[in-house]
C-alpha cells in the first residue's frame, strides 16, 4: 500500500510548446495519500524530461499545493533535461552538464528543508518559465514526482520529569529526531494511561 512503498504520480500535459517568455505547466492530482512532509512522507525524488536547446533561459520550480515552492534548477548550461533525477543528497547540477542525465539535490536546497510540514494530498505542479525573449523554444515531455513512507512521529527519549511542586513540572527530552511541533505534553498521575483525557 502507499503507507508501505513508494508512490509514483504522473504530471498531465506531456508534449507542450515551451515558448519564450510564457510558464509551461504540469499538474498531478495526488489523492491517495494522506498528512504531511517528513512525517506522514518523504518527496523522494521528481524526475523531468524537456527538450531545450538553451538551457540557461529556463527556471524550473516544483509547486506544492498550498503554493510553497521550490526551484529545481534555474539557468543551467547547455541544453535538454534527459529524464533529470531531482533527489535530496544528489550531485550538485551546477558542477554538472547538460543534459542532465544523473541524480542531482535542487538548486534551492532540499525538498526535506523547502517542503517541511506541506500537506501530501492536493495539486502538485511543475512549473517551467522561459524567461528569455529571444532565441528557442522547446518541447516539454514529462514529469513524475514519487513519495516514500516518512519516519511517523518518532518518540521522545530519555524523557524525565524533575522539580514537582503543585502544578509546575520541569520535563526534558532528546528531540533531536523528531519535530517539537509533533508533539502535546500532558502531566497525568502515576499509573495512569497517557492520555489527554487523564490530564491534570
Amino acid at each position: 500500500s502507499a503507507l508501505f512503498s513508494q508512490s509514483t504520480f504522473v504530471g498531465d500535459n506531456s508534449g507542450a510548446t515551451i515558448d519564450d517568455d510564457f510558464d509551461v505547466e504540469s499538474q498531478v492530482n495526488v489523492n491517495s495519500l494522506s498528512g504531511y512532509i517528513n512525517t506522514d512522507h518523504v518527496i523522494d525524488n521528481v524526475k523531468i524530461d524537456l527538450d531545450h536547446s538553451d538551457n540557461s533561459d529556463l527556471l524550473i520550480t516544483l509547486v506544492a499545493p498550498d503554493g510553497t515552492y521550490i526551484d529545481l534548477a534555474s539557468n543551467q548550461s547547455g541544453s535538454d533535461y534527459d529524464n533529470t533525477i531531482f533527489q535530496d543528497g544528489g550531485a550538485d547540477i551546477e558542477q554538472a552538464t547538460a543534459p542532465y542525465s544523473g541524480v542531482y539535490e535542487p538548486v534551492d536546497g532540499t525538498f526535506a528543508f523547502n517542503m517541511d510540514d506541506v500537506q501530501v494530498n492536493g495539486i502538485w505542479k511543475l512549473k517551467i518559465s522561459d524567461i528569455s525573449s529571444f532565441c528557442c523554444d522547446g518541447t516539454f515531455n514529462s514529469f513524475e514526482i514519487t513519495f516514500a513512507p516518512g519516519p511517523g512521529c518518532v518518540p521522545a527519549t530519555n524523557l524525565t520529569a524533575s522539580n514537582t511542586y503543585q502544578n509546575k513540572v520541569d520535563v526534558s527530552a532528546d528531540l533531536s529526531a523528531t519535530k517539537h511541533s509533533d508533539y502535546e505534553w500532558i502531566v497525568i498521575h502515576p499509573g495512569d494511561a497517557p492520555s489527554v483525557a487523564n490530564a491534570i
